[in-house]
């Protein structure tokens, strides 16, 4: 309802602290207004540690270790390997890698496609045209709230 008389309220009468950083990052995640006194709900408020808090939650939930494609196609199970087969152009697979590979690994850092480079291979110049586009936002969407990593 954008009450900022309602919310001061809300905030105010509050006296759990778990409950009040859960209404800080629903405030944050509404792009509210409202500001805190508290610093550290006003940090919460502003996403200024999103990419943090998230990586605490996935840490804490066991699903920070990056995953490859293939895990997600389950191409290891299958003897026919239906994502790579003959039919299919080698273009249309690498985007498709792509695009499953960053909405897997998001706002997580890291992933064993793009960011891989034991091999030094660079995955962003060994696609072509669009894959690359594609590739170059995968990267983005990786890097999702790190302002840290990401600008670099």
């Amino acid at each position: 309802m954008n009450n900022m008389n309602l919310v001061k309220e809300l905030m105010e009468d509050c006296e759990d602290r778990v409950t009040q950083k859960q209404l800080a990052i629903m405030l944050g995640r509404q792009r509210n207004p409202y500001e805190s006194e508290d610093e550290e709900l006003q940090k919460i408020i502003s996403n200024e540690r999103l990419s943090e808090h998230f990586k605490s939650l996935a840490r804490d939930l066991d699903v920070v270790e990056p995953k490859h494609p293939d895990h997600i196609y389950k191409s290891h199970l299958d003897n026919r390997n239906a994502l790579h087969g003959a039919n299919v152009d080698s273009a249309k697979v690498n985007l498709a890698l792509t695009y499953v590979n960053s909405f897997v690994n998001a706002a997580y850092g890291k992933d064993l496609l793009i960011t891989n480079n034991e091999n030094n291979e660079d995955w962003i110049f060994k696609v072509k045209d669009e894959g690359q586009i594609a590739a170059a936002a995968s990267l983005g969407m990786l890097l999702l709230w790190d302002i840290d990593e990401g600008l670099t």
